[in-house]
């Protein structure tokens, strides 16, 4: 093959994306709207999908395919990097709204915007469907069989999660930093379980009441529906496992610690969901002998259980609207490199450049809500360098220069906050430790007496009281009066308030200050300022 020949060939610019969730599906959309039609092939890998009447769809659980029901918030910072047409199509008034305050990271007024998983892959792939040069590929990709296939390829795009098993096989990105998340020679690992539900109360409530502790996090859709998070102590996520249903012959234990002996466990993940059996009683959906969920199978006996409950009450939750209970791991690492040369240039064949995003490349703990924003702006910094950059011939490294010292910005100041979201700072020592540490303290102690009581049930109100007065102007009409906050707070056990004390409140301080301005988003000009009165 001749180097003309090369030439013509580059004329396209083609890419391969690995994984098809918001990120990656936002990336393509972006590139596919700042160039010619005809100047850019895009191929997506992502084995979520089917072809049904003829669209590509995602698959269902009678498919295989549990969808994420998790309320996401997203920055007005990261959603005016999305072209205008893309946001409308997106976030719909039947589909998102302002459940949070403005912030450091609202832009010209412009409030963040809560919207379901499911909700805004669905818009996503909509949009991206309907756009030309784009191929959907309905399986993943096996780097083993099909590496060869991106020797063609100018551009490599990982985004197929934190876990990526791409980025896993191809082994090109050096190996990731722990220690920065250690405290003691011990990796900071938060395990929570997310209870799906509804709640009754009015969603700016919601948002005062997980504000003032760090144990529950309910971030709710505008129909309150939504997942409660709850931080588990070490002892409780040995708890949370499903157990072969055979093993009820044991149930009649009087200790449920003497049954565990006999027992078959499952592991309890977000991609296995418990799902309501019968009243206070869940099985795993997936598992083809519906393991029972443990803590609910003994819910008399177990202090888990009693703990769930309480977390419901709080957030004024029927136990009847508990609709799926999941358990995931959060743990963060530093990554050494974003970007790097998969094949060298050849006669015959471009430089094939392979690059992460999203949680592939930046895995933030998502208390502080910061995973899908710092993917976001990622996807629109790639872009952007892309588009920027391409000038009919191969890429080199020294192109992705910005977008890799981005990419580090994003790194350093999103994880920072996502740790001290996970950690709590010792004000008088300057000690460092995990907030489950608190909590499972404050149950070691045993039950508060009365006076221990009455003062953790004033420090927790006076904690309500502070934030209501801070947030209460840059949250959506409708806010609740204090005394029913208060009023929920008298409807927990002592224990429960005491663990709610001891978690603390979100801290604001140390992980505030100045965000990382990319320099690619908002621009007055195509007339973003005027959603600040339709989307509040």
């Amino acid at each position: 093959m001749t180097k003309g020949h090369v030439a013509a060939m580059d004329d396209m610019l083609r890419i391969t994306v690995i994984g098809g969730g918001p990120v990656g599906l936002i990336f393509s959309a972006l590139i596919s709207s700042r160039m010619s039609e005809d100047k850019v092939r895009i191929r997506i890998y992502d084995h979520r999908w089917h072809v049904r009447k003829g669209r590509v769809e995602w698959k269902g659980p009678e498919q295989g395919n549990r969808r994420r029901e998790q309320v996401v918030t997203v920055q007005s910072r990261q959603y005016t990097l999305l072209p205008r047409q893309l946001f409308e199509h997106v976030f719909r008034r039947e589909v998102s709204g302002c459940i949070w305050p403005t912030g450091p990271d609202s832009i010209e007024g412009l409030p963040p915007l809560n919207i379901r998983i499911s909700d805004l892959e669905d818009g996503l792939l909509d949009w991206v469907r309907q756009r030309p040069g784009i191929e959907f590929h309905l399986s993943k990709f096996d780097v083993k069989r099909q590496l060869d296939d991106l020797r063609d390829e100018h551009l490599v795009v990982i985004c197929d999660g934190a876990g990526s098993q791409t980025r896993e096989a191809l082994r090109i990105f050096g190996k990731p930093d722990a220690d920065t998340f250690c405290r003691g020679g011990r990796r900071l690992e938060d395990v929570v379980l997310g209870l799906l539900v509804k709640s009754k109360l009015h969603p700016s409530a919601a948002v005062l009441l997980t504000l003032a502790q760090s144990r529950f996090l309910l971030n709710p859709g505008t129909n309150g529906e939504g997942f409660l998070n709850m931080r588990l102590t070490d002892d409780e996520a040995l708890e949370v496992r499903g157990v072969n249903p055979d093993s009820r012959r044991f149930s009649t234990c009087r200790s449920w610690w003497r049954a565990r002996k006999h027992e078959e466990t499952y592991p309890c993940t977000q991609s296995h969901p418990c799902l309501p059996e019968h009243r206070f009683s869940y099985s795993c959906a997936t598992e083809p002998n519906r393991p029972i969920f443990n803590p609910s199978r003994f819910n008399a006996n177990s202090p888990l259980w009693s703990r769930i409950i309480d977390g419901l009450t709080l957030f004024d939750v029927n136990p009847n609207d508990l609709k799926s209970i999941t358990s995931f791991k959060l743990s963060m690492a530093e990554r050494p490199r974003f970007t790097q040369i998969l094949f060298h240039q050849t006669l015959a064949t471009p430089a094939t450049i392979a690059t992460l995003l999203g949680d592939a490349a930046i895995s933030v703990h998502f208390w502080p809500g910061r995973g899908l924003n710092t993917g976001i702006a990622s996807a629109a910094s790639l872009a952007t360098t892309v588009s920027g950059a391409w000038r009919k011939k191969s890429f080199r490294e020294a192109h992705f220069a910005a977008f890799e010292g981005r990419m580090a910005q994003l790194q350093f100041r999103n994880q920072t906050r996502g740790f001290y979201g996970s950690m709590r700072v010792d004000d008088t020592t300057g000690d460092v430790t995990p907030i489950r540490d608190f909590v499972s303290r404050s149950y070691e102690d045993g039950p508060p007496t009365r006076a221990q009581h009455q003062e953790n049930r004033a420090i927790l109100s006076d904690r309500v009281s502070v934030i209501h007065k801070n947030v209460r102007d840059r949250l959506p009409k409708g806010l609740p009066g204090l005394k029913e906050l208060s009023a929920r707070i008298d409807l927990l056990t002592p224990e429960t308030v005491s663990a709610l004390v001891a978690s603390g409140p979100w801290d604001t301080y140390r992980p505030g200050g100045p965000e990382v301005d990319l320099g690619l988003g908002f621009d007055s000009n195509i007339g973003w300022s005027d959603l600040v009165g339709s989307v509040a």
